[in-house]
């Protein structure tokens, strides 16, 4: 589902219209382009593949980052990976013990 064939037209007359603009312009305010296409890049970034998290250090992560891993360590579990429940109570006690 693209745009109307007539908007369609319009769009890519307004690209090159803006292409060939951009040829005549002075450094300042080509520099002002770039930076509205780079704050739109960056807001396009975020719509397609938000933060969902951060890590401890204040790191972002992303939507795709985050279900990726979240597959691995289902494959992993499924594979007879990760840590007995068991085990991870007596860990986990025991760590509390560690904290007083």
């Amino acid at each position: 589902m693209g745009l109307p064939e007539r908007e369609e037209l319009d769009v890519l007359q307004m690209q090159r219209e803006i292409i060939d603009e951009l040829k005549l312009v002075d450094a300042k305010t080509l520099r002002l382009a770039h930076s509205m296409m780079r704050a739109h890049a960056v807001e396009r970034e975020l719509e397609e593949d938000p933060i969902v998290d951060n890590t401890i250090d204040g790191t972002p992560i992303r939507e795709k980052e985050f279900f990726a891993e979240a597959d691995k360590a289902v494959i992993e579990v499924r594979n007879g990976g990760g840590t007995p429940a068991d085990v991870f109570f007596k860990e986990t006690e025991q760590w509390l013990k560690d904290l007083k």
